[in-house]
Order: C-alpha cells, then sequence, then structure tokens
C-alpha cells in the first residue's frame, strides 16, 4: 500500500463563503485586498467563480458597489473584514428595491 496524500484543497470558511455568495447570485466583489481579506482573495482567485473588481480604497469600493447595483437594479451589500470597523460609508447600497 501507498500512502498518499489527497491533493485536494481543504474545505475552508473562505470556500463556504464564496459558495454561498454565488448561490445567492453574487457575480462580482468589490474590494481592497489586505492584510485581514488576503486569504479570501486568493481562495476568490482560485475558485475562479466570482469576478473581483479591485479598489484602491474602500469608500471607492462601496461607491462602486452601489452603482453597480443600481445599474444592474440589483442589492449591494458593502462589508470592511477590519480589526476595527467603523466606517462612515457603510449605509451604502442600503435600499428598498420596491418603492
Amino acid at each position: 500500500m501507498s500512502s498518499r496524500k489527497s491533493m485536494e484543497t481543504p474545505y475552508t470558511v473562505s470556500t463556504y463563503l464564496i459558495q454561498k455568495l454565488h448561490e445567492c447570485g453574487v457575480k462580482h466583489i468589490f474590494g481592497v485586498p489586505g492584510d485581514y481579506v488576503l486569504g479570501f482573495y486568493d481562495q476568490l482567485i482560485r475558485t475562479k467563480t466570482l469576478e473581483v473588481i479591485n479598489t484602491c480604497d474602500e469608500l471607492a469600493a462601496a461607491f462602486a458597489a452601489d452603482a453597480y447595483a443600481r445599474v444592474k437594479g440589483s442589492m449591494s451589500k458593502y462589508i470592511r473584514l477590519r480589526r476595527y470597523s467603523l466606517s462612515p460609508n457603510e449605509n451604502i447600497g442600503k435600499r428598498d428595491l420596491n418603492p
């Protein structure tokens, strides 16, 4: 018998989140790769399930996601994955699609 290690990638929290986002109809992720999300971004690139749109800062990502949602007639949600997540732009994109 040969002892071979499995070459499969492990099922991680990132894998789960990407799978669930895809199941909910998410097609694009707007954001800024940084220290706290590099593992998640690596998984996004490997899976090729969602298109990643990088921006230069969090405010640009929030505005881009909001504009994309308004043009497409869908919803957007801005989420900051940082240690101290206090930002004046966290309410961008929160709107009622059924006026």
